[in-house]
């Protein structure tokens, strides 16, 4: 932003890109007029039964690739079984994968001061709307939209919707913006 010479811009981001959105929000308020969080990462789940097992047997994986071929074989298959997609595309990068996924960026949401959007995909299952919900608790000044009969890419799947919804907010920030000129 400083390289353009932007000193302010409205962020949004989906996902990874909205647990970005939240650090950048958080860490440097002065930057981010209006925030829209599209299926956001940034809170840790609660963790079940099912996802102490899918780790347990990550951790026996990694310790079978040092058994040799047949041990990565091994490990490879489990993996194919238990892991998700972004955890077996990961290679070389899953230490920081797990890092990340891991990282609970709930104590920035106080912190947000910007207006915030927040809308969600009614059947998300990698970022449910109870993430949603909860960032709609702790961020000042937040509101909920949740999209019927979406999933996570709740932008794709009700585009129209998404694009009408994000023009309204837009909207009402600029003519904030120009009344204040």
């Amino acid at each position: 932003m400083e390289k353009f010479c932007i000193p302010k811009a409205h962020f949004i981001g989906h996902s990874f890109g909205g647990r970005v959105s939240i650090i950048v929000s958080a860490e440097y308020p002065e930057k981010v007029d209006k925030l829209i969080l599209v299926d956001s990462a940034g809170i840790k789940p609660r963790r079940t039964i099912k996802y102490h097992l899918r780790v347990g047997l990550a951790k026996i994986g990694k310790l079978l690739r040092r058994c040799g071929k047949y041990g990565v074989l091994v490990a490879d298959a489990m993996s194919a079984r238990v892991g998700s997609k972004d955890y077996q595309n990961a290679g070389d990068m899953r230490g920081t994968f797990v890092k990340v996924v891991n990282q609970d960026l709930r104590s920035l949401l106080p912190r947000i001061t910007a207006s915030t959007l927040l809308i969600w995909g009614e059947h998300d299952k990698d970022t449910p709307v109870s993430f949603g919900q909860i960032m709609e608790k702790e961020i000042p000044d937040a509101g909920l939209v949740v999209l019927k009969e979406a999933g996570h890419f709740s932008y794709l799947d009700k585009f129209p919707q998404f694009c009408r919804i994000v023009a309204s907010f837009l909207k009402i920030a600029n003519a904030s913006d120009q009344r204040q000129i």
